[in-house]
């Protein structure tokens, strides 16, 4: 994407994401791997979860957020539209307590301004 381009979303964005740094990802991998109980299951997530909004248009980098509505999304991309509108709130505090894990990376938002994705941008 280059700046300025247009972004859409389904939806009208107010749903929430989370999201977490790849490298704070692998961490929590490592820390599983070594000091947790087989069977247990962690959740990653850095931070407070991100409107669809604010992370289109940051990826649009100030271009224009184009909504789509969800049933005329559905006719073309099926359920996947109505996993796309899902207001996903998760938390890391098992990982956190039981594994040390605290994630340090940037947000998906610095990470969009700054951050390796900048490059494809360029």
């Amino acid at each position: 994407m280059g700046l300025g381009d247009r972004v859409r979303i389904v939806g009208d964005g107010e749903n929430r994401w989370t999201f977490v740094h790849v490298d704070d990802l692998a961490d929590l991998y490592v820390r599983a791997l070594e000091r947790s109980p087989a069977g247990e299951v962690y959740l990653a997530a850095s931070g407070p979860a991100v409107p669809v909004r604010e992370v289109a248009r940051a990826a649009g980098r100030g271009g224009e957020v184009e909504t789509w509505p969800i049933e005329e999304a559905r006719r073309e991309l099926g359920l996947l539209s109505d996993a796309l509108t899902l207001d996903q709130l998760v938390a890391s505090t098992k990982a956190a307590r039981l594994l040390g894990w605290v994630p340090r990376g940037p947000s998906v938002l610095e990470e969009l301004a700054a951050g390796s994705y900048a490059e494809v941008w360029a």
